[in-house]
């Protein structure tokens, strides 16, 4: 497509998943923490019928006053008013992208995993090919939105059946939508200022400089963005779990799964920060072009800013347990303004870099904040021993790399075993592993 037309997708679909935040009116948010109880209870199919109105009547009028100012959104944040139409489409589909939103927290707040996992997972490839197909026979952009689009329509009618045939349906009950509310919606402005964390830096970038430059930058940020891949298995059954262990006070149970939770995230995302650093280039070549290639310091910033807020949205988890939600927004407006002004800034003076650069020390200021939000109430564990010994541990990866980054197709891929077998076998020796893990290990290879 090229990098204009993918410059303005980007910016497309960033204005699409900044919309899910507040027309769900922090359901997502509430449904995990108090579907147990609602579910014993027998409220919960009451509850659900009336969550999925509440959250279709917001989208609809959402949508409908920003399908009536889409040429004005579309020269606000994209910088040309030819790209409203495709803001059109997604507001008229954003009840849609709404309902399946809330439709897949159900499965995650009953801890269904497969579920939940085949749903994406059936989605996304199917996204991707469906795309890549009508880009190919010449739709373009329209070929990409309609694929994604379509995509979410039928995952909403296999997922909303399913769960009416396990849940059942029951008319919608609205009395007990104030405890919901009352969780939620103190965490509705967090999507907007998770939003300008996540993607403010393209359009500051695509204003200051241009499109190209932005999708030169987005390319860059997916990759080092890929390290949030292994936290998020993780997020998916601890919510659930640690809320259990909080309402049954299990505090010690709840300490070793919060550092458990930092610990392995890390222990695959260090070396794979490693190889995608030190093998930028070759990255880029495989998944687009070199047009695309960048500083390798961009993807490193972005993943420890990436690794910054999976932590920090550990610390987040504290806070649902307190039930101190009405403090977080101010955490995220402080975090979202020293962002969007540090790229302002930043962008200006030092490029896409800087846009980095900026992201990495907004998590980090994230999570300082967090800890201190919640230090008065709860010691929040880091798993600063594991870190530690990480970091050291991937030091020998480096230089492996850095030597076999060098030569052909078969050196690179020699450097990633012979380096991850380094650091394996280092971090090994600095005691990076317990005897109840081994045992654990010992104990599934006999199944």
């Amino acid at each position: 497509m090229g990098k204009e037309d993918y410059g303005i997708w980007v910016q497309v679909f960033a204005c699409s998943e900044l919309l899910l935040s507040f027309t769900g009116l922090g359901f997502a948010f509430s449904l995990t923490r108090f579907y147990h109880a609602r579910k014993q209870s027998g409220d919960f199919p009451r509850d659900m019928s009336a969550i999925l109105a509440l959250v279709a009547g917001s989208s609809i009028i959402l949508g409908g006053l920003g399908f009536l100012a889409s040429d004005a959104i579309a020269l606000a944040f994209l910088g040309r008013s030819d790209a409203a139409v495709y803001l059109q489409v997604l507001f008229l589909f954003l009840p849609v992208s709404t309902l399946e939103h809330i439709v897949l927290s159900y499965y995650r707040a009953s801890r269904q995993v497969e579920h939940h996992s085949v749903f994406l997972i059936c989605e996304s490839l199917l996204y991707v090919l469906l795309a890549i197909w009508w880009v190919q026979i010449g739709w373009g952009l329209w070929g990409v939105l309609w694929a994604m689009l379509s995509l979410r329509l039928l995952t909403l009618l296999v997922a909303t059946w399913l769960l009416g045939r396990q849940a059942g349906w029951q008319l919608p009950d609205f009395s007990g939508m104030s405890m919901y509310l009352k969780y939620g919606l103190p965490v509705v402005p967090l999507g907007l200022f998770s939003w300008i964390n996540n993607a403010s830096d393209r359009f500051v970038i695509a204003h200051f400089i241009d499109v190209e430059a932005t999708a030169v930058y987005a390319i860059s940020y997916a990759i080092g963005s890929m390290v949030g891949f292994f936290f998020s298995p993780i997020f998916f059954v601890l919510e659930p779990k640690v809320t259990q262990l909080w309402e049954t006070e299990s505090y010690g149970a709840l300490k070793e799964h919060f550092l458990y939770a930092q610990k392995y995230p890390l222990l695959v995302g260090i070396p794979f920060v490693a190889v995608a650093v030190s093998y930028s280039a070759q990255i880029i070549r495989v998944m687009v072009t070199a047009d695309y290639a960048a500083d390798p310091a961009l993807i490193f910033l972005v993943a420890f800013g990436i690794i910054s807020m999976n932590l920090s949205s550990l610390v987040v988890l504290v806070v649902g347990l307190l039930k101190k939600t009405k403090g977080l927004p101010f955490i995220y407006l402080l975090c979202s303004a020293a962002n969007l002004g540090g790229n302002i800034v930043a962008v200006q003076t030092v490029g896409i870099v800087g846009a980095a650069w900026v992201t990495a020390g907004t998590y980090l200021l994230q999570l300082v904040l967090m800890l201190a939000y919640v230090r008065g109430h709860y010691r929040f564990p880091l798993n600063l021993a594991f870190l530690f010994r990480g970091l050291i541990a991937v030091l020998p990866m480096l230089l492996i790399l850095s030597y076999c980054g060098a030569g052909s197709l078969l050196m690179n891929i020699a450097g990633i075993f012979g380096g991850g077998a380094t650091y394996l076998v280092c971090l090994l020796a600095l005691g990076g592993f317990e005897a109840r893990e081994w045992a654990l290990v010992r104990s599934t290879l006999r199944m």
